[in-house]
């Protein structure tokens, strides 16, 4: 008996492992050399042909000077007056099971100053409407089969921590980060969230 005890508490043991999966993100600080339209390491960018990909920031191109929350780098993230907006994707290293609750926590505020060419204006303005973050699921790079989480307008321009809780109903392989304009908005505008600090994506019980 003493001798079979390790041997059951070590498939205990495994067994818990496997009942709360976690799953890394690549590159989930966003790290990387700050420059404007460059998508960081790991990150797919998912925007419209003819427009720009996310910003690694800070980034002087755009007067984006806000300091970093973890590392030393983070996303940027625009809406336009065009009616487009900048997504990011990544394939997970394990899908989103269906019928699972999922819990993951990120770092989100709004730069105050977002320097860009106006699409519509065509002059010079400044990308700071506060604009919503959503993440979707999909089984092809840049798919927004399922929406499953969305916030409300981020418009602090301090960082602030929130914590996603992603329910998917079917089994996605890629996760989609997206900025998008807030519901019930009468017509495009420029809009910016900064993005840092994901935290990898743990099962929970249902």
């Amino acid at each position: 008996m003493i001798r079979i005890f390790p041997v059951l508490l070590i498939a205990c043991l495994a067994f818990a492992a496997k009942a709360q999966e976690v799953i890394q993100l690549k590159n989930p600080s966003f790290e990387g050399i700050a420059r404007h339209s460059q998508t960081p390491n790991g990150w797919l960018d998912c925007g419209p042909k003819g427009e720009s990909p996310p910003d690694i920031c800070p980034c002087t191109a755009f007067q984006v000077f806000h300091d970093s929350h973890e590392g030393e780098t983070y996303l940027g993230m625009v809406v336009r007056d065009n009616n487009t907006w900048e997504t990011i994707a990544q394939k997970l290293e394990k899908p989103l099971q269906k019928g699972k609750t999922y819990r993951m926590n990120l770092m989100l505020a709004r730069a105050s100053e977002y320097i860009s060419w106006g699409r519509t204006s065509q002059k010079q303005a400044n990308y700071n409407t506060p604009a919503t973050f959503r993440v979707y699921g999909g089984n092809k790079a840049c798919e927004l089969k399922e929406l499953l989480f969305k916030t409300d307008p981020i418009d602090h321009e301090d960082w602030k921590s929130y914590e996603l809780l992603l329910q998917p109903s079917n089994t996605y392989k890629y996760i989609v980060f997206e900025v998008y304009y807030t519901d019930g908005a009468f017509e495009q505008y420029n809009g910016n969230i900064i993005i840092d600090a994901c935290s990898a994506i743990e099962e929970i019980q249902n």
